[in-house]
C-alpha cells in the first residue's frame, strides 16, 4: 500500500510538470521571405501582326508539249533549259504523208471549182429556157440540183484542205506559251502519236512566280478580321528557305482559296514574287512571314511569362505596388516563335512576372527584380 501511494504521487507530480509546461506559448515562427523573382516592365510599341507559314513553289503558267498528230520526229530545233518564246519551233515531225494528203486534198478542191463554175452556168440557161417553155421543166431542175451538189461538194473538198492544212501545220511542234523548257524525253526518229498521254517536254513560266501557302481556317479568319481593322490594302509575304535562315524574297498575297480543306481544316493562300533571278523553282517548299498589319499600340509577351488553363484561357502574374503578385486574364491574337501578341489585359508599366513562375501563387509577396 505505501508503494501504491508514493506511485500515486509520482504519477500526479509528472502530470503537474506537463500541464505547466503546456500552459507556456509556444514559440511563434518568423514570416516567410519574400520570394524572389524576376519581371519585365509592359511597354506599348508598334507591333507587326505576322504569321510564319509553309508553302509550296508553284509556277504561274505550265504547259506539256504533246504532238497533234501521229509520226516520226525528224528535227529537235532546241535545247534542254532554254528559254522560249510562244509559237517557236520545238520539234519537226515527218512532214512527206501529210505534205501529200494536203496537196490530195488542194487537187480534189480546185477540181469541184472548176465543174461548178459550168454547172452553175448551165442551171441558170435552163431557168431561162424553162421559162421560155424551150425545154422541159424537169431538164432545168435536174440542172440546178446538179449545180447544188457541186455546190455541197466543194464545201466538203473545203473542208476536206483545211484539215489537211492543219495536219501539215502540226508537222511542227510549237511552244504553246512563252517560259523555259524542261527536258526533252524523245530523239530524232523517235515515234510519237496523236495525244499520246506521256508528254515531249514542259514549258515553265517562272517569272512571276507564285508560293501556295497552307493557313488554319481560323487563323485566316482572325488574320482577315485584324486587317480589315487596321485598313491594310496589301499584304506583304517574305520567304526563306530555311527555317533559320534570312528572308530572301518579299512579295505579297495575291488570292486565296473560297473553300476550307476539310483534311487539314486549312484554306491555301497564294503569293506572287518577282523572279527575275530564277531562284524560285516549282515544288520547291519554303516558310513564308505573311504581314497583315501594324498594330501602333501592340504589346508583345514572351511566351514563358504566360499561364495556360487546363481550357485553353491564358493570364499572367503582375506584381502590384504592394510588390504582391495578382493573376491577371490576358487574351492574345496569335503568338510567334517566341512571343505572345496581347490584345487585352495589360497596359503600359504593367509589371509581369518573368523567371520565377514555379514558386509563387496569387496573392504571394515577392522580392521583384527587373529582368535587364
Amino acid at each position: 500500500r505505501y508503494i501504491l501511494m508514493k506511485l500515486l504521487r509520482l504519477n500526479l507530480l509528472v502530470v503537474a510538470v506537463a500541464m505547466a509546461g503546456c500552459s507556456k506559448e509556444a514559440p511563434q515562427r518568423p514570416p516567410a521571405a519574400p520570394k524572389s523573382i524576376s519581371y519585365i516592365t509592359i511597354k506599348e510599341e508598334p507591333v507587326k501582326i505576322q504569321s510564319e507559314l509553309k508553302g509550296r513553289v508553284s509556277a504561274v503558267t505550265e504547259a506539256e508539249v504533246r504532238p497533234q498528230i501521229t509520226g516520226i520526229i525528224q528535227t529537235i530545233h532546241v535545247k534542254d533549259g532554254q528559254a522560249v518564246k510562244k509559237g517557236q519551233l520545238l520539234y519537226k515531225v515527218d512532214p512527206a504523208q501529210y505534205k501529200a494528203s494536203y496537196d490530195q486534198s488542194v487537187a480534189a478542191y480546185e477540181s469541184i471549182k472548176a465543174d461548178i463554175d459550168t454547172a452553175r452556168l448551165k442551171a441558170e440557161r435552163y431557168a431561162t429556157l424553162a421559162k421560155q417553155k424551150a425545154i422541159a421543166i424537169q431538164d432545168a431542175d435536174d440542172a440546178k440540183s446538179a449545180y447544188q451538189k457541186l455546190v455541197s461538194t466543194l464545201a466538203e473538198r473545203k473542208s476536206a484542205v483545211d484539215l489537211a492544212k492543219i495536219n501539215l501545220e502540226y508537222t511542227d511542234i510549237k511552244a504553246p506559251i512563252d517560259g523555259i523548257l524542261g527536258i526533252t524525253t524523245i530523239t530524232p526518229g523517235a515515234l510519237v502519236t496523236a495525244n499520246q498521254t506521256n508528254s515531249i517536254n514542259t514549258i515553265t513560266t517562272l517569272n512571276p512566280i507564285y508560293v501556295d501557302i497552307a493557313q488554319p481556317s481560323k487563323e485566316f479568319l482572325d488574320m482577315r478580321i485584324l486587317q480589315k481593322e487596321l485598313k491594310t490594302k496589301e499584304v506583304p509575304v517574305q520567304l526563306r528557305f530555311q527555317r533559320d535562315g534570312d528572308y530572301i524574297l518579299t512579295g505579297h498575297v495575291s488570292s486565296n482559296e473560297f473553300k476550307v480543306d476539310q483534311t487539314t481544316d486549312s484554306i491555301k493562300v497564294r503569293a506572287i514574287f518577282d523572279n527575275s533571278d530564277k531562284l524560285l523553282l516549282p515544288g520547291m517548299y519554303a516558310y513564308a512571314n505573311v504581314t497583315y498589319g501594324v498594330q501602333p499600340n501592340g504589346i508583345k509577351l514572351p511566351l514563358q511569362t504566360v499561364v495556360r488553363g487546363l481550357k485553353g484561357e491564358t493570364s499572367v502574374f503582375v506584381v502590384d505596388s504592394a510588390n504582391k503578385v495578382q493573376k491577371i486574364d490576358i487574351d492574345t491574337l496569335y503568338n510567334t516563335g517566341s512571343e505572345a501578341i496581347v490584345s487585352n489585359g495589360l497596359k503600359a508599366g504593367d509589371k509581369v512576372v518573368f523567371e520565377g513562375l514555379d514558386k509563387i501563387r496569387n496573392g504571394d509577396e515577392v522580392a521583384p527584380v527587373e529582368k535587364q
